[in-house]
């Protein structure tokens, strides 16, 4: 069943975003910590509290710029890039 499901998130179309943080099905299943909560979910999907979707596209919000550094506010952007996080992603790298 795993072989299948690896199968069809290797050659899907949707989830991308996720298949780019998760590419092994497998290493994801047998992790040996963690839960899945309500930021983590948010990250792994890239639909949470980022200025570009669903805020932005929304018209919630009158531009998709972050707020701390002007680039496009996006789950990429906050997990990997923006200097505001940099301290709290080495932390979670330990």
């Amino acid at each position: 069943m795993v072989e299948r499901w690896q199968h069809k998130w290797n050659n899907g179309n949707y989830g991308r975003w996720t298949f780019a943080l998760i590419p092994d099905i497998k290493d994801w299943i047998n992790r040996p910590h963690g839960e899945v909560v309500h930021y983590l979910t948010q990250a792994l999907s890239g639909h949470g509290n980022f200025r570009k979707i669903p805020v932005y596209e929304r018209r919630r919000v009158d531009s998709d710029e972050c707020v701390y550094c002007k680039a496009v506010d996006d789950a990429e952007h906050t997990l990997f890039r923006c200097y505001r996080w940099e301290e709290a992603r080495t932390a979670f790298e330990k």
